[in-house]
This record gives C-alpha cells, sequence and structure tokens, in this order.
C-alpha cells in the first residue's frame, strides 16, 4: 500500500501485471474479485501487456517454456476462447476467460 492506493492491484488495472492465482488463497475473497475483474478488463480492452497479442507470463519466461509445446499444425486457436499465445520457443497455448491456459501437443 502506498499512501492508501494498493499498488499491486493499480498494476494490475494498468495491463503491467499478471494476477498470480496461485497465491488467490491468501488474498481475501474482496481482494480475490477486485484483482479477477482488473485482469479481466485490462485483458479485455488490450491495456499495458495486454495489447502484446502474445504475451508471455512471468512463470512460463521463467520457466524458459518447457511447458509449452509448438504451434499446432491448424493454427487456428481449437479451445475457441478466441486468444493464442506463444511461449518463448515459440510453442503455442489458448488462454481461456477465466485465465487458465490449454496446452497443445507437439506435431
Amino acid at each position: 500500500m502506498v499512501d492508501g492506493m494498493d499498488v499491486n492491484l493499480a498494476l494490475v488495472r494498468a495491463g503491467y501485471a499478471w494476477w498470480y492465482r496461485e497465491y488467490a488463497g491468501e488474498q481475501s475473497p474482496n481482494d480475490r474479485r477486485l484483482y479477477e475483474a482488473a485482469e479481466k478488463a485490462a485483458r479485455r480492452d488490450g491495456v499495458g501487456l495486454w495489447a502484446d497479442p502474445r504475451p508471455i507470463a512471468p512463470w512460463d519466461w521463467r520457466d524458459g517454456g518447457k511447458a509449452v509445446p509448438p504451434k499446432p499444425s491448424s493454427g487456428a486457436c481449437p479451445c475457441d476462447s478466441g486468444r493464442t499465445c506463444t511461449g518463448p520457443r515459440g510453442g503455442i497455448y489458448c488462454v481461456r476467460e477465466g485465465g487458465s491456459k490449454q496446452y497443445f501437443p507437439r506435431d
């Protein structure tokens, strides 16, 4: 908190940070709702990192893309989320509404 403002929430709202769901259990129910809504709005509005058609999540970046397989041969988004992302090694996954990912097997 800085001068009564939740800086982390402000970063998520501005599209400069992901809401790290792995730690959502450490947040109050109200904070979970606020952070989830902030990330959804930033994604929807394409602000900050969400202006990039293929943002790389910090956990994928740290992983070096090991969990992200190459693009499926169809080139379309098979999970119908309408949003595909590419990992640091060129792998493809769909980002679903709730922020979960669907990875694709190697061709």
